[in-house]
Parts: C-alpha cells; structure tokens; sequence
C-alpha cells in the first residue's frame, strides 16, 4: 500500500508559514521556527509523482505516498516538539473538513452521475464508513472509501491517535514512545495475521513509515550542522537517484534484483523515502525554490485527493490517456497543471480559511508576547 501526507498552509500575517498541515502550530507571539522550505518541495514533487500513477499510459508514481508517510512522520515530530497543545484537535480541524467535503461530493455525484465514476457508489453504509475512517471492502473487492484516495488519510489518522497518546504519556519521549507504538502494533499484524478487515488494515507494516519519518526528524535534529555540509551537487544526485530507482520499480520488483524481495516492504521504500527526506532537508538554504512549487507544497493535500477526479474527467471527456500518443502527453501536461491550480484554489478558499475558523471558534487564544 501507499498513502499521502498532507499541506501546509501558507504564511499570514497572523501566523507562519508551518512546514506541515496545520496553521499556528506555534503560538502567536513566539518565536517563528525555521521554514523548512525543502520540506515544501518535496512535498509538491511527491503530490505531483502521484498524479502520474493514475495515467494508466504510465501508471507509476505510487510510491510518490510513501514519500508522504515519511514526511509526515517527520513533521508531525517536528511541529510537537515546538507547540503540542490540542495535538489532536488541531490534526481533526486540518484533515476532516476537506476530507468530509471530498467525500460528500463524490457520494453525490454517485446519486447523481454514476457513470463518472469506477467503482463507487452511493451506499449510505459505505458513506458513514468512510467519513469516520472505517476500512471496508466495496462490492468491486476494492478496500478504499468513497473517496477513494482516502484510505492514506486512515493511515494518517491512527498514527496522529498514536502520537497523541504518546504525547499524553511524555511530550519528551513522544517520538520514541510513537515509534515503539507503532513497531508493537505492526509486530502483532505480522505474527497474527487476522482476518478482520479493519484489524488487518491498520496493522498493515506500512504503518511504519511513520516511524521512519519520526526517526528523520532525530537524525536531523543531531546531524543538521553536518547535513548543512553537505554538497549540493551530492544531495542532487542522492536524492535524483533514489527518486529514478523507486520510479524503476513501483509497478514490482524486476527479476534482476529479485534478491531484494527479502527487505521488507516497509523499510524498503520507507528507506528510500528517508534517504530522499534527508538529502532535500541538506538543501535547505541552499536554493531557492520557485514560489510556485512552495505554493504546490502548501496545496499538496488537495493535490493529492482530488487529481484523479480531473484526471478521469480529461480522460473521459476530452483526450484519451490509456494509450502514449503525442496528444495525450500533451493534454496530460496541461492536465498536472490543472490539477495544481485546482489544488491551490482549494487550499485558499477551503482549506485554509476552514482551518482557522475551526482554531478561532474552538481553540483558546494564545496571548500575545510584549
């Protein structure tokens, strides 16, 4: 399996610009915390490397989630360790009501339009599963809910329950209580294989993605002097490299590496996405990423959910991408670009401004320091 991260909203004039998804993780008045604008653009780079696994003239680029599951990982250590009041609610207030509106919108169009869609359909079962973060198989066999991109967000929410139960415990340690967490819960999927659709979904390995992020963010916090040494030029090529190498083999493994089926599947990609998270955080300060790419990185989140649906649309109702002809390649370019300027007015009109309604109504407001 594969799943996403999410965006950071950008800069106001209230608060800064978070490297993760959430506005405000620092209380107003302190101290702005370093920008991780690398961070940013490797988020816009996986956001988009997603996009291509749903072309089927290219069907790769799922691995683009794994990238995601490490960063998030990395940042949700990150953002705690500077702020971690209302952990909990502040992820809820971040991730459902875009979720929830994506989820509602496809449920309609399958009242409405079914023949838009592949496999979903307007089950009110289906649709209450799916708005709280229920895993279920759909009659098609497929385990996904109405919006389908939003199994990744399942995943998403049990390890922020996670890290806020280790938070709970110690905010020191939480990272490292997480990670035992979470390396006990994969540990019992793997010794008892249950039958249980919700059961066998989150104690799936891939869980442990996350922890592989939780272990960047400590590496980066005691490497971060060295990391900064290293040449860019290096850090290019590493990250390049590593990029070319998961692109080779997310559609399976070649005969030729066959040997490499004994690394877990975990800790296979999930290293790979922590040797391409360290080599973007060496870059930081070292370029200066187009405003573009950062404003993708702020969208990624709505990126990620809704591209397909304008994928499928292009598909469908203009030009064909099940076969490579010079036209689709085309209309595919002008496809990602849709997508991202979709993306972007999602996160400005919605994603955003609901955010901070729900922080302001819902969260106390932090005082201001003189």
């Amino acid at each position: 399996m594969n799943s996403v991260g999410e965006a950071s909203p950008e800069r106001s004039a209230v608060e800064p610009r978070s490297p993760h998804i959430a506005t405000g993780d620092v209380p107003i008045g302190k101290t702005r915390p370093l920008e991780l604008q690398s961070i940013q653009a490797l988020r816009a780079l996986a956001a988009t490397t997603v996009i291509f696994a749903h072309v089927p003239f290219i069907s790769r680029g799922g691995f683009g989630v794994n990238i995601f599951f490490v960063i998030s990982g990395f940042i949700i250590c990150y953002i705690s360790s500077l702020n971690p009041s209302h952990f909990w609610l502040k992820r809820i207030f971040r991730i459902v009501p875009l979720y929830w509106m994506g989820t509602l919108g496809v449920f309609l169009i399958a009242l409405i339009a079914p023949r838009l869609l592949n496999s979903t359909t307007s089950r009110p079962d289906e649709l209450l599963k799916s708005l709280f973060f229920i895993p279920f198989v759909k009659e098609s066999g497929r385990m996904a809910p109405v919006l389908f991109l939003g199994w990744t967000l399942e995943y998403e929410m049990f390890f922020y329950l996670v890290f806020a139960a280790a938070l709970a415990i110690n905010k020191k340690m939480a990272g490292w209580i997480a990670i035992l967490a979470l390396a006990l819960v994969a540990a019992a999927g793997h010794i008892a294989h249950p039958r249980s659709t919700f059961l066998s979904f989150y104690l799936d390995p891939i869980i442990m993605e996350f922890a592989l992020g939780i272990l960047a963010f400590y590496a980066w916090k005691s490497w971060r002097p060295r990391l900064a040494r290293v040449p860019l030029i290096l850090a290019v090529l590493v990250s390049l490299g590593c990029y070319t190498f998961f692109f080779w083999i997310d559609r399976g493994i070649p005969p030729s590496i066959h040997f490499m089926k004994i690394i877990p599947g975990f800790l296979f990609q999930g290293g790979l996405g922590f040797i391409i998270l360290m080599a973007f955080l060496s870059m930081e300060g070292k370029i200066a990423f187009p405003r573009w790419v950062l404003a993708v990185g702020d969208a990624s989140y709505s990126l990620y959910l809704f591209h397909p649906y304008v994928v499928q649309l292009v598909s469908k109702k203009i030009v064909p991408f099940t076969v490579l002809t010079p036209m689709a390649v085309v209309a595919l370019i002008g496809t990602v670009g849709l997508c991202c300027l979709f993306a972007i007015a999602s996160f400005k009109l919605f994603e955003r401004p609901s955010n901070e309604f729900l922080r302001r109504t819902f969260l106390p407001s932090p005082k201001r320091i003189a």
